[in-house]
């Protein structure tokens, strides 16, 4: 009679960890199917590496747009300065001339002082006034009178009172006393008016406030 024993695997280092009674072996993993595990990882680890690239090109496109539209406004930035240089430097230049003209107009009015008549002393400065609206003007200076009929504070700087008895005109313009001047939305120089303000003295009575001849009659009884 066979033992039992006989049959059964060894275990070579006698712990008893050999299978059990009843329990199968695992099946030996054989060559092919090594070779397909690998080659499924490997088509795997491609699809990463795909889809990485993928988002790497995104990035990069996005990066790219970003740096073009930083040197778009770096190269528009350097255009408007370089035109503000220019047009400032053509004002300087202007400025500069016509101070060397008004120099020689100075010396030669002093010494024809005897002969010059205020009328052509006058004319030869009036000359200058056109000069400087011209140098103001061409460097984008806005030359005259606000629109605006209520004082506004910004734009105007009051430095006369018009007293007036109608509240309607108390706090608008009643006269212009010079230009203003201003460049884009910056005010370089406020327009001078006088106000209307209004006098208690010089008020003017609305119909509901003017007294009645009853009003009159019972006043006078009293």
């Amino acid at each position: 009679m066979t033992d039992e024993n006989e049959n059964r695997p060894m275990d070579p280092i006698g712990c008893g960890l050999g299978p059990s009674d009843g329990q199968q072996e695992e099946t030996p993993v054989t060559g092919d199917a090594t070779a397909e595990a690998i080659a499924d990882i490997g088509r795997r680890l491609s699809d990463i590496s795909e889809a990485q690239r993928e988002m790497m090109q995104d990035m990069s496109s996005r990066m790219t747009s970003r740096e073009q539209m930083k040197t778009i406004l770096a190269a528009v930035e350097r255009r408007d300065a370089e035109v503000a240089d220019k047009a400032f430097l053509r004002t300087m230049e202007q400025v500069a001339t016509m101070r060397e003209d008004f120099q020689k107009l100075c010396a030669g009015v002093r010494k024809k002082l005897d002969v010059l008549s205020a009328e052509e002393v006058l004319s030869s400065f009036e000359a200058y006034r056109v000069d400087l609206e011209n140098i103001l003007c061409d460097g984008g200076v806005y030359i005259g009178p606000f629109p605006y009929e209520k004082i506004n504070t910004v734009h105007q700087r009051i430095v006369g009172i018009v007293p007036t008895g109608d509240p309607e005109l108390n706090g608008t313009v009643a006269e212009r006393e010079s230009d203003g001047y201003k460049l884009g939305n910056r005010v370089l120089l406020k327009e001078k008016v006088s106000i209307y303000k209004l006098a208690e003295s010089l008020r003017i009575e609305t119909a509901s406030e003017t007294p009645s001849d009853d009003n009159k009659t019972q006043e006078e009884q009293q």
